[in-house]
C-alpha cells in the first residue's frame, strides 16, 4: 500500500506511515470517478445486451440455411440472459461497493453536506453532517457547519449548542469564539459575550472581546481600615457605563444597587464589609467584578486627665478635668464607676472635705463609647 501523503510504502497492517506519519486511510475517501465508472460499466453492459441481441436477430435470419436453427436459436438466448444477468450482478455488486465506502468516507458526508447547504436543501445538508460526525466525532468542522445552518433557520438555540460542542472539542479555536460572539450580538443575548470571555487565556481570542467587555471599574481609595466610618467612590473610564455596587460580597450583577457618579458609599456601623462592584456598558455587556474587603474601627476615647492629682490639701482645692473633643465627661465621689447617669462634669470642681475617691470617665456620644476608669486619692481637711 502506497502513503496517500508522500507516496511511500507502508507495511501491512500499519495505521501510521513510517516516513511523514500521517495516518493510514482505511476507508478511502469519495472520489467522483466511482460514479463515472459505474455509469460506464452499466452502459458497456446495456451495449453487449444490444450486439447479443443483433447477433441472434441475425443467427434467426439464417435459420432456413442452418443445419439446427432451434437449437441454436435457443442457446443463444441461453448465453444472452447469462450475459446480462452476470452484467447486472457486476454492476450491483459495484454499485452497493461504491455506496458502502460513500457512507463510511468522512469527507463525502462533508463534501455532500456542503453542496446540499450552498443549495439550500438545509435538511439533507444536516443529515450528511449528522453522519460525519457519527463517522468521527471529534472533528469541530461538522459541527460548524451544523451551525451555520441552524442559524439560517432561525434556530438560535441549536446553532448555540453546535457551536459550544465545536469549543468542548477545541478550546481555543479562534473561529468558534467568532461566531459564539457574532450569534449573541446578532440575538441580543450580549450578557453571554461575558460569560463566553471567562478562563480565555488566547491573546488573540481576547482581543475578540475587547470593544464588546468594559474594562472593569476602581475604588477611590486603597484603605481597608477606616475609623468611624468608610466613605469611597466606584469609578469607571466610560460615562455611559452603569455601576452597581454590594457591601455584603453579594453578586453587584444579580444584587446590585445602582451607583452614580456623583454618590458616594457611607458606612458608619462597625465592622467588616466586603464590598463588590460591576459596571454595564451600552451593549448590555458586564464588566469582571472587583471587590474591596473593608473594616470600620470605632476607638474609645482617652482616659480623661485630672489635675491636681492625688493627695492631703488643707485648703479649697478646685479639680480641673481635661475632656477629649467630641466627649463628655462624668464623676463620681464615692469610688463607683461613673455612667452617663452620673454628674457631667462643665467646670472645675471643688474637692470635697473628707476621705474621697474622684473616678473620671469619658464617654464618646456619637457611638456610645467610653474611655477607661481615671482614679484619684484626695483628702481635704480645713484648718
Amino acid at each position: 500500500m502506497k502513503c496517500a501523503h508522500c507516496g511511500a510504502t507502508i507495511e501491512e497492517g500499519r495505521l501510521y506511515c513510517s516516513v511523514c506519519g500521517k495516518a493510514v486511510n482505511l476507508v478511502p475517501d469519495y472520489n467522483e470517478f466511482d460514479d463515472e465508472y459505474l455509469n460506464g460499466l452499466i452502459i458497456n453492459g446495456q451495449q453487449n445486451i444490444l450486439n447479443h441481441q443483433e447477433k441472434a436477430d441475425s443467427a434467426q435470419s439464417s435459420e432456413t440455411t442452418s443445419i439446427y436453427p432451434r437449437n441454436n436459436r435457443k442457446k443463444m438466448m441461453i448465453i444472452i440472459g447469462l450475459l446480462v444477468a452476470m452484467a447486472l450482478a457486476i454492476a450491483a455488486a459495484i454499485y452497493t461497493s461504491i455506496t458502502s465506502k460513500h457512507m463510511n468516507s468522512f469527507s463525502y458526508q462533508m463534501e455532500m453536506g456542503e453542496i446540499s447547504a450552498k443549495e439550500s436543501n438545509y435538511n439533507d445538508a444536516i443529515d450528511y453532517f449528522e453522519r460525519a460526525i457519527s463517522l468521527d466525532g471529534k472533528k469541530i468542522e461538522p459541527y460548524i457547519n451544523l451551525a451555520d445552518i441552524y442559524e439560517k433557520k432561525q434556530d438560535y438555540v441549536t446553532a448555540e449548542d453546535m457551536l459550544y460542542t465545536a469549543l468542548s472539542l477545541d478550546k481555543n479555536n479562534y473561529k468558534v469564539y467568532s461566531k459564539l460572539i457574532k450569534l449573541f450580538e446578532k440575538t441580543g443575548a450580549t450578557e453571554k459575550i461575558s460569560t463566553l470571555s471567562k478562563g480565555v487565556t488566547d491573546e488573540k481570542i481576547k482581543k475578540l472581546f475587547t470593544k464588546f467587555i468594559p474594562n472593569v471599574p476602581s475604588f477611590s481609595t486603597d484603605r481597608t481600615t477606616f475609623e468611624g466610618e468608610i466613605k469611597l467612590k466606584i469609578i469607571t473610564d466610560d460615562p455611559e457605563n452603569t455601576m452597581y455596587y454590594t457591601l455584603n460580597g453579594k453578586d453587584p450583577i444579580e444584587f446590585g444597587t445602582r451607583f452614580d457618579k456623583d454618590d458616594e458609599i457611607c458606612i458608619n456601623h462597625p465592622g467588616e464589609y466586603l464590598i463588590k462592584a460591576v459596571v454595564k456598558n451600552a451593549k448590555g455587556v458586564y464588566s469582571d467584578v472587583i471587590e474591596k474587603r473593608c473594616r470600620i474601627i470605632v476607638s474609645t476615647p482617652d482616659v480623661p486627665v485630672v489635675s491636681p492629682g492625688s493627695g492631703s490639701y488643707s485648703e479649697p482645692t478646685y479639680v480641673t478635668i481635661s475632656v477629649p473633643a467630641g466627649c463628655q465627661a462624668y464623676y463620681t465621689w464615692d469610688g463607683e464607676t461613673p455612667t452617663k447617669e452620673s454628674e457631667p462634669y462643665a467646670e472645675p470642681v471643688l474637692i470635697p472635705e473628707g476621705n474621697h475617691v474622684l473616678s473620671v470617665i469619658c464617654i464618646d456620644p456619637s457611638n456610645g463609647k467610653s474611655s477607661d476608669v481615671y482614679s484619684a486619692y484626695y483628702e481635704y481637711y480645713a484648718q
